[in-house]
């Protein structure tokens, strides 16, 4: 089963924000955990704070205006790619 990202919330940020990348499959490998899940967002680490099979959720400090392209890794064996695209995550 491989994993995917359906969508991200919240898209609209002010400060640091709790997100959460819902999905499919997120615990594809029964090893997968907080420690080995990790969320890069344009180079931007998002510090995972759980997941679960349709959810990753973690810590993101400020993040400048823009549309970007969100990296997931988990367990080092899975690589999901998700694109915000016309829904900015944006600094209000």
């Amino acid at each position: 089963m491989t994993p995917s990202i359906n969508s991200v919330s919240p898209t609209s940020v002010s400060g640091p924000t709790t997100l959460t990348l819902t999905g499919q499959n997120l615990q594809a490998s029964s090893s997968a955990t907080v420690l080995n899940t990790h969320v890069n967002i344009n180079n931007h680490t998002c510090n995972v704070t759980s997941i679960t099979n349709s959810t990753i959720i973690c810590q993101l400090d400020s993040i400048e205006a823009g549309t970007y392209t969100i990296v997931a890794s988990i367990d080092g064996k899975f690589y999901i790619i998700y694109v915000i695209e016309n829904r900015s995550i944006r600094q209000l």
